[in-house]
């Protein structure tokens, strides 16, 4: 939770506040408004996809602990 996120159809960004349902559906909290014409016609941001792109580090020296793993 609370990972950014970037609506593909509109550009807007938000983040990941929880899930909800068997299929895995998102609650995401936009940081900005969406435009008057978008909340007329919900049915285009209802179905629209969310990105999500994050690094992960796969070179970590895992002999080594830092204060914050341990």
């Amino acid at each position: 939770m609370g990972l950014k996120v970037t609506l593909k159809l509109t550009g807007h960004t938000g983040q990941i506040v929880g899930t909800f349902g068997k299929s895995g559906k998102l609650k995401v909290r936009l940081d900005t408004d969406l435009p008057p014409e978008m909340i007329e016609d919900q049915t285009q941001i209802l179905n629209t996809e969310v990105q999500l792109i994050y690094k992960k580090s796969i070179w970590q020296d895992k002999g080594k602990k830092s204060k914050e793993q341990i």
